[in-house]
């Protein structure tokens, strides 16, 4: 526990890619890595705190849906660069 921070497994990892990528200017890789990184913890969490994973998937489905609507969204001049 160095300046007062508890441990949390993967951060020096997750930090790295993060700085890597965002040196990179690879936007859509990092929001894929990041989901990648928090969907299991979220679901690992929230079956924690329900015994049950069925909410997990639900939220996971939300999360789908409203991605979906907000590239729906998107004005045209944005998506055809």
């Amino acid at each position: 526990m160095q300046d007062g921070r508890a441990f949390v497994p993967g951060e020096q990892v997750c930090l790295a890619i993060v700085r890597a990528q965002v040196q990179d200017g690879a936007a859509p890789e990092l929001r894929g890595n990041l989901a990648g990184f928090l969907s299991p913890w979220v679901i690992g969490w929230i079956t924690d705190r329900t015994g049950s994973t069925d909410l997990g998937v639900y939220a996971l489905a939300a999360s789908m849906c409203i991605g979906s609507l907000l590239v729906l969204t998107m004005p045209q001049r944005i998506v055809n660069r």
